[in-house]
């Protein structure tokens, strides 16, 4: 159920006037939901009618009972401003805030390091953002470069001076795109996806200094990299504006290692104490942003930790806290969850044959997706205490 809206409290004003949007209604810690958690379903949606994507992540905020809502750049990008209009409007009336992705639209990391930002794209995602009173904007930015299946990846980072221009790249890229955020008063958090460690992630933070530049924290990716969630946790909070919260856990199987995104509370990642630690560093802040629950069911990458090329561009191997991410995945493999079904073997280029001759998939997969992201905001409101 939504909270009953309140008086604006003073932390909200600020942090809503600071991205020029009329502040309508605020609650005291909201709670929202990424659509990638309803990855699949949109899928088939897309196939037939990619518009109607946005209408149906509009019912399922109704139907969660959600404060906020993440959506990819392409669930909006064909609409004219009437249809953004009619958008905000139906948001409206759910008391929904608005996080737009941006991903297609900032660059991509390739080991060329070519990717430039296109400013005149770049300008109107943004306005796009401004158009639906959104909250803020966030994007990733790589195709797994380390961590996951880079190894095996064309766009790996081979070296340490690959990782150092890395974040030199995309420092410029940031300062360009910051120019446009200020612009327009909008501001822009980037996800510590696969591309670089916590550290790297916080130097780029001091090397833009920008207020309107900030980190969307995906508190499920840190296992991607072997790094310890609470620490890396503690290092980008005081930048963090957004979050994706996801629980992951590793896997071994055949002497390989996999990490699975699974519901809160059956994987490796520490919720309550990340979703602390956020809250004492910023309080005033997350007393009224939300947090995002990013729950992909049928996510699930091979992980580089036993190859020599993971390890090649990280700046003091040795020293990593690897040993301790496979402690922690031999203490809790068992924790009496398993998949829920073998739909996730489908790709979307299968969803069209699923569409026209197998409606119980469909069903099958709604049914997945909805009880997975369910089990997640369960322990997100009886767990983490979030409203």
């Amino acid at each position: 159920m939504l909270q009953p809206q309140q008086p604006v409290p003073e932390s909200c004003a600020k942090l809503n006037s600071s991205t020029g949007v009329v502040v309508k209604w605020c609650f005291k810690v909201a709670i929202g939901f990424y659509t990638l958690c309803f990855k699949r379903q949109f899928e088939i949606i897309a196939e037939f009618d990619p518009e109607k994507r946005i209408w149906s992540a509009l019912d399922k905020a109704k139907q969660f009972g959600m404060n906020s809502m993440m959506i990819n750049n392409d669930f909006v990008m064909n609409f004219d401003d009437k249809g953004l209009s009619a958008i905000r409007k139906r948001a409206d009336d759910l008391s929904l805030s608005i996080i737009l992705a941006s991903y297609g639209v900032y660059p991509y990391t390739t080991t060329d390091f070519s990717a430039t930002l296109n400013l005149d794209l770049w300008e109107s995602f943004i306005k796009r953002a401004v158009s639906l009173e959104c909250i803020g904007v966030t994007a990733g930015c790589g195709w797994h470069n380390r961590g996951a299946q880079a190894y095996r990846n064309a766009h790996l980072l081979r070296s340490v001076e690959d990782a150092r221009k890395l974040v030199a790249q995309h420092t410029a890229i940031l300062k360009q795109a910051e120019k446009i955020c200020r612009k327009y008063k909008m501001h822009f958090s980037i996800e510590n996806h696969t591309e670089w460690t916590a550290d790297e992630l916080v130097q780029i933070m001091k090397n833009v200094n920008s207020e309107y530049i900030g980190v969307t924290l995906d508190s499920g990716n840190f296992l991607y990299m072997a790094e310890d969630p609470i620490e890396a946790t503690k290092k980008l909070a005081p930048y963090a504006r957004a979050t994706h919260l996801k629980d992951t856990r590793i896997e071994c199987h055949n002497g390989r290692f996999f990490l699975r995104c699974v519901p809160f509370g059956h994987g490796h990642v520490p919720l309550p104490e990340i979703v602390d630690i956020l809250k004492k560093t910023k309080p005033e802040y997350w007393g009224t942003a939300p947090f995002t629950i990013e729950m992909i069911p049928a996510q699930y990458d091979e992980l580089g930790y036993l190859e020599d090329e993971f390890w090649n561009s990280f700046e003091h191997p040795e020293s990593h806290s690897l040993m301790k991410m496979l402690k922690l995945m031999r203490d809790k493999q068992e924790t009496g969850w398993e998949p829920r079904g073998r739909w996730d073997l489908f790709t979307s280029t299968m969803l069209q044959y699923v569409e026209s001759f197998l409606p119980i998939f469909n069903k099958e997969i709604t049914r997945i997706e909805d009880e997975d992201f369910g089990d997640c905001l369960k322990y997100a409101r009886e767990i983490l205490k979030l409203q």
